[in-house]
């Protein structure tokens, strides 16, 4: 059954997907750039180990975006550190490889090869990885198969099974057992989870490891206590309020709560931070907050200014610092984003009904460190009753 699966997602279903790839890139510029940085992979890779070649201790680590990258920074610091490990870090998506230049312990960065099993048997005899690590969600089959092939281990770690996955799915959880089993081992962030994937992928060897975002915002914590990202005169005697990783879905519902702070609370002060800094999203809401008392974090900001855009990726993490309550985006939309950031700050943190998704977020709504949020007129009483 397994190569008939083969057969089928080689010669059909992944074809399919690619040739959807190349008809949405006509339209969208960040589909493009990483089609484009895929046809490269092999010039990347005999660039990125040129004379390095004495080093042979290399894994190959998968981390779907920016933000999962950074999750797994801690594991790339002691695979460096402890064991002389060097680590090749594919993206899927151009957040990750557009902006993360270099990191201690990583030799370089690649977008993820097109997964057909002609390039990753061209990718495992150049590379001659240790081991595969994958992290999270994002198993391509053939990055898999072939890596069993090859005999190179692989182990997919912060790993996650909610009771909506798509994975859970019938027909899509009979194609996925068949990956699952020729992972070496599957580490997972909870027993929850855990229990979870032996109950619908019985045949693979599960763990519970616990998850790598734990270690690395408690670190990312102690790195923000010595940066001073914003002026002291715009903060100052003000109140803070941040909202992370903003989709347009969000904007719909923080709007109307943003003109009645901005009109009912003179001391209140607003960081937007878009998960994509997209130009046209930036003038989007500089047209609804208004370009007098909107600053964009690439200039200088002015202390009158009572709003401001955050047009650079990679320093979310670090603002949550200066807030006094932060609200998590994508929760109106697919699923939130990172809700570990601002609670390590022990302060309140509002998020939308789409959260499911994120273990942390339904615990921290569990013990009540959390408010939950289902349309802008909640939001806007979560607020208010927080300021009183």
């Amino acid at each position: 059954m397994k190569t008939v699966l083969q057969i089928l997602y080689s010669a059909l279903i992944y074809p399919l997907i690619i040739f959807l790839f190349h008809i949405a890139a006509l339209f969208k510029t960040n589909i493009r750039k990483a089609l484009a940085g895929r046809y490269q992979f092999k010039k990347e890779i005999l660039k990125g180990i040129n004379g390095k070649r004495k080093n042979r201790n290399l894994v190959l680590l998968h981390a779907s975006s920016m933000g999962e990258f950074e999750h797994v920074k801690p594991l790339i610091t002691k695979l460096n550190t402890e064991y002389n490990v060097k680590t090749v870090v594919t993206f899927f998506s151009p957040s990750g490889f557009e902006n993360v230049k270099e990191f201690p312990g990583v030799l370089f960065f690649l977008y993820l090869p097109f997964d057909f099993q002609f390039i990753w048997n061209r990718v495992y005899k150049l590379l001659r990885p240790k081991m595969l690590i994958i992290s999270k969600h994002d198993v391509w089959p053939n990055q898999v198969w072939n890596a069993e092939k090859h005999a190179i281990p692989s182990y997919l770690i912060n790993a996650s099974l909610s009771a909506g996955s798509s994975r859970i799915n019938p027909f899509v959880r009979f194609f996925q057992e068949y990956i699952y089993r020729s992972l070496t081992r599957i580490y997972t962030i909870s027993e929850e989870d855990s229990r979870r994937f032996k109950n619908k992928f019985p045949h693979s060897a599960i763990e519970v490891t616990g998850d790598t975002k734990f270690d690395q915002v408690l670190l990312r914590r102690e790195q923000a206590k010595e940066k001073e990202i914003l002026p002291q005169n715009w903060l100052k005697d003000n109140i803070i309020l941040l909202f992370g990783s903003i989709w347009p879905e969000d904007l719909k519902h923080i709007y109307p709560a943003i003109w009645q702070l901005l009109a009912g609370k003179e001391k209140a002060k607003i960081i937007l931070v878009p998960h994509q800094p997209e130009t046209a999203l930036i003038q989007t809401i500089i047209g609804k907050t208004g370009r007098e008392q909107t600053g964009l974090f690439s200039e200088p900001l002015s202390a009158k200014s009572r709003v401001l855009i955050v047009d650079k990726v990679g320093v979310l993490a670090d603002l949550y610092k200066y807030a006094h309550v932060a609200y998590v985006g994508g929760s109106f939309r697919q699923g939130i984003h990172n809700v570990m950031e601002p609670a390590v700050y022990e302060i309140p943190v509002l998020y939308g009904p789409a959260h499911k998704n994120s273990f942390e977020a339904i615990l921290l709504h569990r013990e009540e460190g959390s408010i939950v949020v289902n349309n802008a007129k909640e939001l806007t009483e979560a607020l208010n009753q927080l300021l009183k």
